[in-house]
Formats: structure tokens, sequence, C-alpha cells
């Protein structure tokens, strides 16, 4: 009895290194793993595997479905190199990026499009070994009018009182190329933030899992961080150590300390955009400097030299350790058309959290930022408890700029939730604390909003959680300036439906869904700069209040 349990003691000693190790290079991890046809799932900041795959089958024509929660520019490079043929995603790069515009127009790109969070359900659904899991986001949008049968379908909730509830397929990727942190040689990988996605990227994939890593550490070190580690070795085929493989994106360690944080690149991304911006003259030269002629992930780095190397992970350091509001003193007295929408909108964020008991408010890109930023520190100055949420589903973060991401919004947050936290959980419909405030490229009397598509064919950025966000919301606050372009009488893409749009801010008055109306009223316009809100629609003003109310004419036909 005494030497089985000695040997039992023996068998459980704590290793340095333990389990069947598949350390390999990064040329040998796609060249096993990654086939024509397959579907490649790619994570968020995965540059050197994505690098890796372009030098393995540039010029050729495997066709790809690539897919990824947000195709971000460098990602969309498999789809302008011909080596994807079709792309599954919430978000693209287009904006009205005219090299990209033409692209698309000259090429037959099939695209899915999702939201964040039917996508993120989508993996879900491969990972746990479900044929498909229910959403109440795009019911009513365009996104779901546009997905086949055999990947979206709505139907009469058989519990509750839903009157209606979408259903999304299981997402099966063939391979999923996952950057982390870190990785012991067996697989146990930690992740950076948003970690979610990666995770059930790795736990939907049918046949292989590659990682690479900021670092390989020891078991015991995995031991140690046992809390952060996210994909289990059992699920992994592949550990590549590929340090900076994010770059030119950023990397937080998430309290590894073996690890250091790094910073965008931004020298590097914008010659990029330069080389993208110049035609296929341009971007080849850059795709044979940066990618093609350089053969290992190694030679990467010497190219792009240890001084820069030092000099990201220097601004990172300072970055964390600052955590201060960066102000910019502005250069005149005068405010403009924009500065005013974003107080407006601040103060109308404030007084609708206010009456309808919010708990927290979540956050899009543009005006909606710094206004609610704004409307935050006046309701904080109340002692009024609110958070603000925002991007990878941060929660409780003290404000560093008006960029939704970077590592000051990374390191202060008070829980690091994840974007299906977000979008799943926290907004979670009717009932939910939540205050959303978002953007419009396009919106419509009912408050209906397109970012997807313009008439002209023009693409746009996709949904990403603006859907999400706007359908799971208790309320929400949209901004933009008004135009006949913004503002027409009906859209020809519907990413979000107005149902919960309550209130719309622009540079010049605020509209309103008035007293359960399903039309938007104009219910405030601004006084003239310089001029009291008493002699408003007097002298200058007078023509300001002209084109708003000619612009509503044309929009709601009706004042």
């Amino acid at each position: 009895m005494n030497n089985y349990f000695s040997r039992m003691t023996s068998a459980f000693q704590p290793q340095e290194y333990e389990g069947h190790s598949k350390l390999t290079t990064l040329r040998e991890a796609v060249s096993k793993h990654v086939k024509p046809h397959d579907h490649i799932f790619l994570s968020q900041r995965g540059s050197a595997g994505l690098y890796e795959i372009l030098r393995q089958f540039m010029d050729t024509k495997p066709k790809f479905t690539m897919s990824s929660i947000m195709v971000n520019d460098l990602q969309f490079l498999l789809a302008i190199t011909g080596l994807a043929t079709k792309v599954i995603t919430s978000l693209l790069p287009f904006g009205r990026n005219p090299r990209l515009q033409a692209f698309m127009r000259e090429n037959p790109l099939e695209i899915e499009r999702w939201t964040i969070h039917t996508l993120i359900l989508r993996y879900m659904a491969a990972g746990t070994g479900v044929p498909f899991l229910p959403t109440r986001s795009i019911i009513g949008s365009s996104i779901g009018q546009e997905l086949k049968p055999e990947v979206y379908q709505e139907m009469t909730s058989p519990f509750g009182n839903e009157s209606r509830i979408g259903m999304v397929s299981a997402l099966k990727p063939d391979v999923a190329i996952i950057h982390g942190i870190a990785a012991d040689p067996a697989g146990n990988t930690i992740l950076t933030p948003d970690w979610t996605v990666d995770s059930w990227g790795a736990r939907a994939s049918g046949r292989s899992t590659i990682v690479t890593v900021e670092k390989v550490i020891s078991t015991q070190a995995i031991r140690k961080y046992a809390p952060l580690v996210t994909i289990p070795a059992f699920m992994v085929d592949a550990v590549c150590e590929t340090p900076l493989g994010a770059h030119p994106r950023e990397i937080y360690n998430g309290w590894v300390n073996e690890i250091q944080s790094y910073v965008g690149d931004s020298q590097f991304s914008r010659t990029f955009q330069e080389a993208l911006q110049g035609g296929d003259r341009s971007l080849k030269k850059w795709l044979k400097e940066w990618i093609i002629d350089i053969t290992t992930h190694e030679e990467f780095l010497e190219k792009l030299g240890s001084t820069r190397a030092e000099k990201i992970r220097a601004t990172a350091r300072q970055q964390i350790t600052e955590q201060s509001l960066e102000i910019h003193q502005a250069q005149s007295a005068e405010y403009t058309d924009v500065e005013m929408m974003a107080v407006a909108a601040a103060r109308k964020i404030q007084e609708v959290v206010q009456q309808g008991n919010y708990r927290f408010i979540q956050a899009g890109p543009g005006i909606a930022l710094p206004a609610t930023f704004q409307a935050y520190s006046s309701l904080r100055a109340q002692d009024y408890d609110v958070e603000v949420m925002v991007g990878f589903g941060n929660y409780g973060f003290r404000p560093h700029n008006a960029a939704l991401a970077g590592l000051p919004h990374l390191s202060t947050p008070k829980m690091y939730g994840s974007m299906f936290d977000m979008y799943g959980s926290f907004l979670r419909g009717p009932d939910s604390p939540s205050r959303g405030i978002l953007g419009i490229a396009e919106i419509d009397k009912y408050a209906n909003i397109n970012i997807t598509r313009m008439a002209d064919g023009t693409y746009l950025a996709g949904s990403g959680g603006h859907n999400d966000c706007a359908m799971g919301a208790g309320e929400v606050l949209v901004t933009g300036r008004m135009s006949p372009q913004r503002f027409r009488e009906e859209i020809s893409f519907i990413t979000t439906p107005g149902d919960r749009v309550r209130t719309v801010v622009t540079d010049l008055g605020i509209l309103e869904k008035y007293q359960g109306s399903k039309e938007l009223i104009l219910t405030s316009y601004y006084a003239a700069k310089g001029t009291s809100e008493k002699k408003a629609g007097e002298g200058k003003n007078k023509n300001t209040i002209i084109v708003l109310i000619v612009t509503y004419f044309v929009f709601c036909q009706s004042y």
C-alpha cells in the first residue's frame, strides 16, 4: 500500500513541461493543416498566421472561405489577392475606401453578413455540438432577409412571450488560426481580451487549430495562470512561438508577467494603407517587401528591427502606467456644429439615463463616445451610479481618449467582459438596464438605420455590434449630421430596425419619437452661435431654422 501511494504521489508531482509537445514552426503548421478550399477562422490579432498563408498560397487559387468576427484591412488581403472567394463576418474595412470599393465592383466576392453576436452564436453552436442557437438580433433587418434558409430562419417561439425568434445555424471552420499571449508546448493557451471569440473559434474548428503565441511558457507557469487559460491543449494541433505575432495591432499582456504588452504600429499601418491606395503595382510591391520575400517570422522581426519593436513596447508601458485622460486645448473659442451635437447628445443621454434609471451605457464609435463620456462625467458628479461599456466588453473603464479600443482602455476596466457578455447578456432586450448610443450612415423617419450598403452600391462597414446593441438595449439614442444624404424617406438597407431608437441628435436639432409615435418628430433646435435661446429663430438663425425645417419636411413629410 505504501508503494502504491508513493507511485501515485510521484506521478502527480508538478512537472516543468507536461503533455505531448506540439511545438513547430509557423511554416510547418500552415503547410500541414491548411488546405485548398478550407474554411479558415482568423483570430483578430493573428497577423503572423495570415502572412504565412499569403506566402504559401500566393498566386494559387485555393478558394478559401474566410471567417472572422470583424475583418480588418490586413485580413482582407486574402480576398484582394484572390485566395479567399467567400467572407463571413460582421464588419468589413470598407468605409469609403476607393480601392476597396473598386475591388468589390470588379470582383465576384461572396460576402455573408452577420452581427457580432449572431456570428459568435454560430461558433458557439458548433463548439457545443448543437445545430443552432436562438437570437433576437437581426429580426426585421435586411441582414436576416439576405441570409439563406440553411444558415438563418425565424420561427414563433415555443416558449415565453416572444412573437418571433431567430435561429442561427452552427458554423464549423475547417481550421482555426488563433493568436494568444502564451501557451505551454502542449497547447494550453492564454488569450488576450476579448478572449471569447477566439476561444469559440478554436472550439468550433472541425479539423485543426493552430495557435501562435507571444511566448511559450512552462506548464508550471500555465498552472499559475490557470484562470486565464481559455483553450485547453486537447483542442490544439500546433503551437508556434511568434513574438509580435499580432503586429501591427496591439497586445495587452493580461497580467501574464512573462509577456510584454505593445501598442499598435501606426507607421507600419500607414505604409500599408498607402500601398493599398496606390493601386495594384503599389500593393504588389508592399506584399513582396513585407511578406512574400520574407521566409520566416524571425526574418520579419529582423526586418522590422529591434529599435522599432522596443519603441512600441515602451509606449505600451507608458500608456498603461499613466492612465490619464488626454486633454486637447481647443484651437478656437468658437464651437463647431459637431461639438454642439456632442454636447446636446450628452445632455440628452444624461436626461434619459436618469429618467429610465439605467445602470450602464453602451457606446459605439464616432460622436457617440465623447458624448457618452461627457454624460458619464456629469452623472457621476451628481452621485448617479452608472458605468460605461464599449468595444470588446470592457465594463467600468476610465476613458483615456476617443478610441473604442487601445491599451489604456484595456488596462482600466472594473470587469473584463466579452462581446458575448455585452451583446448576449447585459444587452438582453426591453428589460435591459442599459442605454445604447450609436451612429448612423442613413436613417428613415421610423429610425431604421443603414450602415451596410448604399443604394449606389457603395459598401459600408456593416453591422458589427450596431444591430445587437439596438435590439438588446432598453433604449437607444443615435447621433449624426443632418443632411438629405443621411436622412431619407427610404433607405436601401436596414442594418438596424428602429424599434428601440427613441432619440436622434443631429448638428441642427433633436428628433424624438414623441408620446409613443412610430415616426421621429422634431422636438428642439439649436440657437445660432452667439444668439440667446430667446432670440432663436430671429436674424441670422432664421436661415438655419429654415434649412432644418425644409430637411425635416423632406424627411418626415409632416411637422
